[in-house]
C-alpha cells in the first residue's frame, strides 16, 4: 500500500493510502503534527505502518517548513520500513524544491 504525503500548501496536509484520500487544514505549520496524522489516518483505514509498501511526499514548490517536515518524515518511514521513497530506494535523499530561496531569517545589519 502507498502513502502519500503532500504538505506543499499553507493550510492544508493531503494524505492519500492507495486512493483512499483525507485532506487536515490546520491555520499555521506550528499546529501541524504530521506523524500523528498519518497514524491516525492509518488506523481509520484499519491499517498500520508494516502495511506500507512505499511512500510518494510531493517535494515542492511550497513552504520552507511543511516541505522540510514533510520530507524528513517521508524519509524517516522509508529508511525504518525499508521501503521505496519517490520510486527511490529506502535511503535515497529526497531534496525540496522551494520555488526560490528559502528566506528564514533575516541578515543582520553589521
Amino acid at each position: 500500500m502507498k502513502l502519500s504525503i503532500d504538505n506543499t500548501t499553507s493550510s492544508v496536509i493531503r494524505l492519500w493510502l492507495d486512493t483512499d484520500s483525507k485532506e487536515i487544514p490546520y491555520v499555521s505549520p506550528r499546529d501541524q503534527d504530521l506523524l500523528k496524522d498519518i497514524n491516525l489516518f492509518l488506523q481509520e483505514k484499519g491499517k498500520k505502518l508494516q502495511d506500507l509498501t512505499e511512500i510518494h511526499v510531493a517535494t515542492g514548490p511550497g513552504g520552507f517548513t511543511s516541505l522540510r517536515t514533510s520530507i524528513a518524515i517521508a524519509q524517516a518511514l522509508a529508511f525504518g520500513l525499508q521501503i521505496p521513497i519517490n520510486g527511490q530506494p529506502p535511503g535515497t535523499s529526497i531534496e525540496a524544491l522551494y520555488g526560490q530561496e528559502p528566506n528564514i531569517s533575516k541578515p543582520s545589519n553589521k
